[in-house]
């Protein structure tokens, strides 16, 4: 990695989530990507540090993770990135990939922050707590059955909530019963995973 590649976290904020649903509609989604971009700067933090110590199989690596957070987050967002990634000389992988989430992550974040204070007041005036209850559940469905991250991608809606009271009201009002045990499973792999990659960059950097 050339010297003087460097990526700029912005500010990363989970918002307030439960009992106000008219902004819980947006949040719950919205939070779970911000997890996500949590984990993608521990991994670039991580690469960024060890410079030309990082190994190609530590970018295959991420390669991996990269694909179902990419998945997830838009299926828009920097198509075959990695493509370009192995047919670019070592030295400016980084570089690269630092450039293109500078312009992309704060926009997205700006983005969540000015929807969750416009558009709670105009999902509460048009719209009642079932209606919104429906298109949350709705969405969840349509992650698991059309999307790119199918059953990741609905862990994913619920892995940024910590306590676990609510991540359980969150599964039990989200996930289908005829679905829980494939909800179980998708978890375990997860977990083994997506979020594994994560952890392991997360060590390399900062130690267990």
């Amino acid at each position: 990695m050339r010297a003087g590649a460097a990526l700029r976290q912005p500010v990363l904020y989970l918002s307030a989530y439960g009992g106000r649903w008219a902004s819980d509609v947006l949040t719950g989604l919205h939070n779970a990507v911000r997890r996500e971009l949590l984990d993608m700067y521990a991994c670039t933090a991580s690469m960024q540090e060890r410079g030309l110590n990082l190994t190609l199989a530590e970018v295959d690596e991420f390669a991996a993770w990269w694909a179902l957070f990419r998945a997830f987050v838009a299926d828009y967002f920097i198509d075959n990135i990695f493509t370009v990634f192995r047919a670019t000389p070592s030295g400016e992988v980084l570089p690269l990939l630092f450039r293109t989430l500078d312009q992309f992550s704060p926009r997205l974040i700006a983005y969540f922050a000015r929807a969750e204070r416009i558009l709670p007041k105009l999902i509460g005036r048009a719209h009642t707590p079932a209606a919104a209850a429906a298109v949350s559940v709705a969405t969840v469905d349509w992650i698991r059955e059309e999307g790119a991250s199918g059953w990741d991608g609905v862990v994913m809606c619920g892995r940024w909530m910590e306590a676990r009271p609510l991540a359980a009201a969150w599964a039990a009002a989200h996930i289908r019963w005829g679905h829980r045990l494939g909800y179980a499973r998708a978890k375990r792999r997860f977990e083994a995973g997506h979020a594994a990659i994560a952890e392991g960059f997360h060590q390399r950097l900062w130690g267990p």
